[in-house]
């Protein structure tokens, strides 16, 4: 897409030549449990020469870009979505050509890239785009979290360069918020810990008290809401029927008694400094007084490293609250470097022999990259099933990364909230604690249908199903059910020509399909995906074109937003250095894999120690005691031989995958084939690299 060897960046910091303006207005309108966003956002550039400007757009990880259009002056142009290859070369003709050309596409699930290539000196656009994403409910209750701001995150992004996003303490952006509510949502009350609003015109519009900044995310809280009644619209598109179930789950007073283990994981990594620490420690005050005799407990405080408050897991008695009060409020900070968030949660499960059914809380501000192809990703879901274990994420800070605790939420059927630090977060903790000691809802669809998809759903959810039909239903039935209820539901079709609820079901179904399927399903329903981008072109006149190209500069996020006795001040910054993996990354990995097929013979300038040698015979001696039956399989005997963590992952995802057995047996042949430590270790690292990143 971008010729990074042509265009080089403009790394001028002087607030007053900075090269681009910019402003934001949000349009937001709550239609009962789907959001429809305008984001419009206005770019000036305010130097002498054309630019190729680049901004990086936080987004919900569960939002459809619904629309994207170009405005300047009384003109608009409306994009289109094609495939990336097209898209790419359109967007490079036009500068051939001396024209403009304006590129979105979705770097990651909750990012957008923006590119406007070709903005000429003191031009001004407004680009707007429609966004849909669903209200999360609990307890009966609504909320909207919408990210408008990104923190420097921990890890390697794999963006590009020119897409990579960056934080400037000069940036300042103002941001202007409407809100507008329909349906149920009506008669709410409205209150918003991060953009205070007032009512304006009728009750049920709104709109920011003071003109504020993009340097926090939108926390809007709904309460007194009226009753949801359940429904069923279906949106007609070329011979297809896309079907929306929206229903609020009922709720069973009679909670589950079991007993359960309760371990508590908490970031105290170097992005937790000040606010994030507080809301963390205020968070733990109320959980811990939510705890009930019949259950255990233990804290896992992480950063670079893991820490563990009690040496084993402690039943729930009024002493070991006490001390964990005690420990939270004098010992607890910001102050164990990076945020191996994986790890933390490996060493925790890992940490003790299950004895009942077990959950993890885990508060932090998600402020990583996390790919669900990492290899500890994949041994936490894989633990999670297999014990199965759920996590319950909390996120703290005024810039959480949602997709972080939505991901490790849904892939262990665990549920998440995001907070506020300004907001009264009783009735959140205490109803998102309760889903602990609850069991996720049965939903299943009696009504015959093509695809549908049904989230994990507890009580008191609101939830959004949606379904896709060959023939138009005049009707569906559901039932949802626990272990002490059963309810079913006939709901009665209505029409829904809206576009934002049609793209909002074809973007659930695109991301189940094959991949070779994508593609054209994606440009169909004109989604932005993985595998597509929008695009707009514009022709210039003659004297507007130009035979060099732009300049290509960053627009830069804003330093999140902190507050020092109500007085906003900038953010810390995370060091450099505590931004990298301090573990083995898929790229060492990639690099084990690189190297050994550039070299098969696998040599190494270290030489071999004698300590290694000692370890490859302790360790064929225990594969052929496992052989023989005469021992068991253990992972914590090959902990003895002072394996990396990376290495034991990889044995521990080889055991998911393919059981013990072919875990011995893979271990014994690499046994065989070489005399040196490293270079089993370096096999078994490309080993699993096939085995889970390769298909």
């Amino acid at each position: 897409m971008f010729r990074m060897e042509d265009r080089a960046f403009n790394s001028n910091r002087n607030p007053k030549l900075l090269p681009v303006q910019m402003s934001s207005d949000i349009e937001i309108e709550v239609n009962d449990l789907l959001v429809k966003t305008r984001m419009i956002q206005t770019f000036t550039n305010t130097s002498d020469e054309p630019i190729e400007a680049i901004h990086s757009i936080p987004v919900p990880s569960d939002s459809t870009l619904v629309d994207f259009k170009v405005h300047k002056n009384n003109q608009t142009w409306q994009g289109t979505v094609m495939a990336k290859a097209k898209a790419d070369q359109a967007y490079e003709n036009a500068f051939e050509d001396g024209n403009s050309a304006f590129q979105l596409k979705r770097s990651k699930e909750d990012l957008l890239s923006l590119a406007l290539g070709n903005l000429l000196s003191k031009e001004t656009l407004r680009i707007k785009l429609e966004l849909a994403f669903p209200l999360q409910w609990i307890a009966g209750q609504a909320q909207l979290y919408l990210p408008l701001v990104m923190g420097e995150r921990y890890g390697q992004s794999n963006l590009l360069p020119e897409e990579d996003p960056e934080n400037s303490f000069l940036a300042e952006y103002p941001l202007n918020i409407k809100l507008k509510l329909n349906g149920a949502l009506a008669s709410a009350t409205v209150d918003s810990p991060s953009h205070p609003l007032i009512s304006v015109n009728q009750a049920n519009q709104y709109e920011t008290k003071d003109k504020g900044l993009l340097d926090r995310d939108l926390k809007i809280n709904f309460s007194n809401v009226s009753e949801i009644c359940p429904s069923f619209s279906v949106n007609k598109q070329e011979g297809d029927y896309l079907g929306l179930i929206n229903i609020v789950t009922p709720v069973d007073e009679n909670q589950m008694a079991e007993s359960r283990d309760i371990l508590f994981v908490l970031d105290c990594s170097g992005s937790m400094n000040g606010t994030p620490m507080t809301q963390l420690k205020k968070v733990m005050r109320k959980l811990l007084g939510q705890m009930r005799p019949q259950d255990r407990f233990n804290l896992f405080l992480y950063g670079s490293s893991v820490e563990s408050v009690f040496d084993e897991i402690q039943p729930v008695t009024e002493d070991n609250i006490l001390n964990a009060k005690r420990y939270i409020r004098r010992k607890l900070s910001a102050n164990l470097g990076g945020t191996e968030t994986l790890r933390a949660l490996l060493t925790a499960l890992m940490s003790y022999k299950k004895s009942q059914p077990i959950d993890i809380v885990l508060i932090t501000d998600g402020d990583i990259w996390m790919d669900q192809s990492d290899n500890q990703f994949k041994l936490v879901k894989a633990y999670a099933h297999q014990e199965n274990v759920r996590i319950f994420p909390i996120g703290v800070g005024h810039a959480t990364t949602e997709k972080t605790v939505k991901q490790l939420a849904e892939m262990s059927s665990g549920s998440y909230v995001l907070t506020n630090p300004n907001e009264d977060i009783s009735f959140t903790i205490e109803a998102h604690f309760r889903r602990l000691f609850s069991e996720p809802l049965n939903i299943t669809l009696k009504t015959e249908n093509e695809w549908h998809q049904i989230p994990t759903v507890y009580q008191g959810d609101g939830v959004q199903i949606p379904v896709w039909f060959k023939t138009q239903p005049n009707q569906i039935d559901i039932e949802i059910s626990s272990t002490h209820f059963n309810e079913s539901y006939n709901l009665t079709t209505t029409d829904d020509n809206r576009a934002f609820t049609r793209k909002w079901i074809a973007d659930r179904r695109y991301q189940t399909l094959d991949t070779k399927e994508k593609e054209s399903f994606a440009i169909k329903h004109q989604i932005l995906t993985d595998k597509t981008d929008y695009l707009i072109e514009l022709t210039r006149s003659e004297s507007e074109k130009t035979d060099e190209l732009p300049s290509l500069v960053k627009v830069p996020q804003m330093d999140v937003y902190e507050s020092n006795d109500g007085h906003r001040v900038m953010s810390g910054r995370i060091p450099a250095f505590l931004r990298k993996h301090s573990d083995s990354t898929m790229d060492d990995i990639k690099f084990s894999l690189k190297s050994s097929f550039s070299d098969k013979t696998t040599s190494f300038e270290e030489p071999v120690d004698i300590e290694q040698i000692k370890q490859i015979k302790q360790l064929i001696e225990y594969l052929n005691q496992v052989t023989s039956g005469e021992v068991e399989f253990e992972i914590i005997r090959l902990a003895e031989l002072n394996l990396s963590e990376g290495i034991l992952d990889s044995v521990r995802l080889i055991i998911f995958e393919s059981g013990e057995q072919k875990t011995v047996q893979i271990l014994q042949e690499l046994c065989s084939k070489h005399s040196e430590w490293r270079a089993i270790k370096g096999e078994l690292e490309i080993y699993v690299f096939k085995l889970f990143i390769g298909r």
